[in-house]
Order: structure tokens, then sequence, then C-alpha cells
């Protein structure tokens, strides 16, 4: 595997842990999560009051950040996928790099066209091998 490629992977997991451990901690703990007093982007500033979170809202934002890091680490799977086998893996005479890729390519349509409620749609046209 390519250098370059191992560090996405890498970078992808490092961010799915992080979701996963920052979800656990908002979700099963009195945690208290510290908000900017005041947060600006170019010429649009918002305060602290219009950043907090209501203790349940936390708590969604912390299953929806589970649901990026998911997403991101098939989105960069893919990727890597691709550098390493072409974009025509999909019709590589090795079976078995046919279907991962194909059952990565599923995953990755189904949080692209809904990310927070993704839906596998596996037909006749994209039976693995």
């Amino acid at each position: 595997m390519k250098k370059e490629s191992q560090i996405k992977l890498e970078y992808a997991e490092l961010f799915y842990k992080f979701a996963l451990a920052t979800s656990n901690t908002i979700t099963n703990s009195d945690v208290n999560i510290q908000y900017y007093d005041t947060f600006s982007f170019l010429q649009h500033v918002v305060n602290k009051q219009d950043l907090e979170l209501t203790k349940p809202e936390e708590k969604i934002g912390a299953r929806i950040l589970e649901f990026v890091g998911t997403y991101i680490m098939i989105l960069q799977l893919n990727k890597v996928l691709e550098d390493e086998w072409g974009k025509n893996r999909l019709q590589s005479k090795d079976k078995e790099i046919q279907n991962i890729s194909q059952v990565v390519r599923l995953i990755r349509n189904a949080f692209a066209h809904d990310p927070l409620k993704p839906v596998w749609d596996i037909s006749k046209s994209t039976t693995l091998l």
C-alpha cells in the first residue's frame, strides 16, 4: 500500500475513534461542554447563546458525530481503493477487488444520498460476485 494511502486510512480511523469516544463521553456522563464565548468567520459573528446546545441536543449531536465518522471512513476507504486499484476496480479480473470495491461503493452511496439515515440498496445490478 502506498504511504499516502496508509496515512489517509489512519487519519480516517483516528477521527472515527475520536467520534466514538466523544459520543460515549457525552452520552454516558455529565460532562460540561465548553462553548466559545464568541465565534467568528469572515464577517459572521455568533455568541455563546447562539452556539450552546441543550443536554438532549448535545446527545443528538454526539450521535451525528458518529455518523460523520463512519461516512468519512467510507469516503476515505473508497478513495484509497481507487488510488490503489484504479477507477475501473469494479471491472477488475480479481473478484475480491470487485467485491470489496462494490461493498464500499454501496455504503458510500447510501451515506451520500441520506447521511443521517442511510439506506443500503442492493439490487440485482449490484450483486456481489
